[in-house]
């Protein structure tokens, strides 16, 4: 995934806030304080482009030994899976430091089943299930990345909004949700150290596995979701979440589906959510 910089700046003339939560709640509170420091984008024009694949370097090829810098010599970290990605980058908004960035794979048209990394690490059957996972909108969430040279620089500039020092990722997930409404995607698939996918869990969201854990740089754990459920299913257990990762709902559900899906299909989903 990649690594980018975190900002609430939302285009204007594509998504409107409208807030869920009275001011004075603890998720508007937590919301108006993210907002405040981050700055979270999509990274369409070369410059942010520039950026996040040079904090992708930084966090892989110098924080990490994940990919080797030799291969890199122009400190930009690059794949042949960003022909077909979309970014987000995350900055914070007093230095305009980049701080990180992630990319969702998207699918090849004619080349489902040979779109996403995972798919060259697991064979698990979940991944020719259309029912579960239907390839036309799904994508991989990869190059997920916080540079931890950028946060050890920005540490004093928390003195006064220390609870925010967990939730720096939220802003990544929320460029995962804008980039996945853009590009009609409704699934998401990963494949992510347990560690991280147990922090994911603290946060109300709940990826499914997908088999047993396989040696892709160290041991990771496929994973999917369904974006509904997963975004349901944090509304209700981490609604402080929900707020920062959907701009207080006016990200997700997409438009689209606010003015077309009926009550009676949304109260399955949350009742099944809730017993997650």
């Amino acid at each position: 995934m990649r690594v980018s910089c975190l900002a609430t700046t939302l285009p204007a003339n594509r998504f409107q806030p409208t807030p869920i939560h009275p001011a004075g709640s603890d998720q508007a509170k937590l919301l108006r304080s993210y907002d405040r420091h981050f700055d979270v984008r999509i990274a369409e024009n070369p410059e942010d482009r520039e950026q996040v694949h040079r904090l992708r370097h930084q966090v892989y090829c110098v924080e990490n030994p994940f990919e080797d810098p030799s291969d890199h010599p122009d400190g930009l970290e690059t794949d042949d899976y960003d022909d077909h990605s979309v970014h987000a980058l995350l900055r914070h908004k007093a230095t305009g430091m980049p701080i990180g960035a992630v990319r969702l794979i998207l699918p090849r048209p004619g080349m489902l089943r040979h779109s996403f990394p995972m798919q060259q690490v697991c064979e698990h059957p979940t991944l020719s299930d259309p029912t579960e996972i239907p390839l036309r909108r799904t994508a991989e969430v990869s190059r997920f990345c916080l540079s931890k040279n950028a946060r050890r620089h920005l540490g004093d500039q928390f003195a006064n909004d220390k609870e925010l020092v967990p939730y720096f990722t939220l802003g990544l997930i929320r460029g995962l949700v804008q980039l996945s409404v853009e590009n009609d995607i409704s699934h998401w698939c990963i494949v992510v150290e347990p560690a991280l996918l147990r922090f994911l869990k603290r946060l109300g969201l709940n990826f499914e596995t997908i088999g047993p854990l396989v040696d892709y740089h160290g041991m990771r754990q496929p994973c999917h979701a369904n974006l509904d459920k997963l975004l349901a299913h944090c509304a209700i257990v981490r609604p402080d979440v929900w707020s920062v990762i959907t701009h207080d709902g006016s990200l997700w559900p997409p438009r689209s589906k606010v003015r077309t899906l009926p009550l009676r299909a949304v109260k399955p989903v949350l009742r099944e959510a809730a017993a997650w």
